[in-house]
């Protein structure tokens, strides 16, 4: 036998840090606890793990909200109650503790014409369907259904114009003629907001107390009724 001892024997350490418990390759033993622990020798090399071990905690947020809720610490949607886990930093765990309220339903059925200006989410529809607006301050869930109908439509006829439209407030009625004409104003809905039985050239009318959407302008001369739209912003 041709025996060589080495006496020269090296320790190879692993320093790490980790959350809870740690499990070493080296010898696939579970750690709890912080310490230095010795794993298997390969070659008179010896490997060292020097282990620190941060307990771990959870950090817990409670929420109640109406319908839905997003959460910043992962960017999730939820709909649904529950305790739902996020991120881990430093060893401690972000939980949410989630309470959905559903919200109530508030549906109202609107016939208008040509276009309609809903309060909730501050639009001017121009296409009829069912449009949707989550109230979060009231939980309540606004269903708007929407019919819109074209019943005071455009003409051909050049017997006036309006300018600037769209507005923010005054509009200056221009007419082809030195008649003077009468004129009535509507809202989407058609309802009468405004009129002057006789109107002249260049006479401007102020809509900067009514609400944003799309009026219709109606002159009525002689013999004919001239209608346009006026957006007002």
């Amino acid at each position: 036998m041709n025996l060589t001892i080495s006496t020269t024997g090296t320790t190879n350490t692993t320093s790490i840090s980790a959350c809870g418990t740690y499990t070493w390759a080296n010898n696939g033993q579970t750690y709890t606890t912080s310490g230095v622990y010795t794993g298997t020798t390969t070659d008179c090399v010896t490997e060292s793990l020097n282990l620190t071990i941060t307990p771990t905690s959870t950090n817990t947020i409670s929420i109640s909200t109406c319908g839905t809720y997003t959460w910043s610490n992962n960017g999730q949607t939820y709909t649904t109650s529950g305790v739902y886990t996020g991120t881990t930093t430093n060893c401690i765990t972000q939980s949410l503790n989630l309470t959905i309220i559903p919200p109530d339903t508030n549906t109202v059925n609107v016939d208008a014409t040509p276009s309609f200006f809903w309060v909730f989410t501050a639009q001017i529809y121009t296409v009829s369907g069912t449009y949707q607006f989550l109230d979060v301050n009231n939980c309540v869930l606004e269903i708007l259904n929407l019919s819109l109908t074209n019943d005071i439509a455009e003409e051909s006829s050049n017997a006036f114009t309006i300018f600037p439209n769209p507005t923010n407030g005054n509009v200056v009625i221009s007419l082809f003629s030195d008649d003077q004409c009468r004129l009535n104003v509507y809202d989407s809905q058609g309802q009468l907001v405004f009129e002057n039985a006789s109107i002249s050239n260049g006479e401007g009318v102020n809509l900067s107390d009514y609400s944003p959407g799309v009026y219709i302008f109606r002159v009525y001369t002689s013999n004919q009724i001239h209608t346009r739209r006026i957006i007002k912003n």
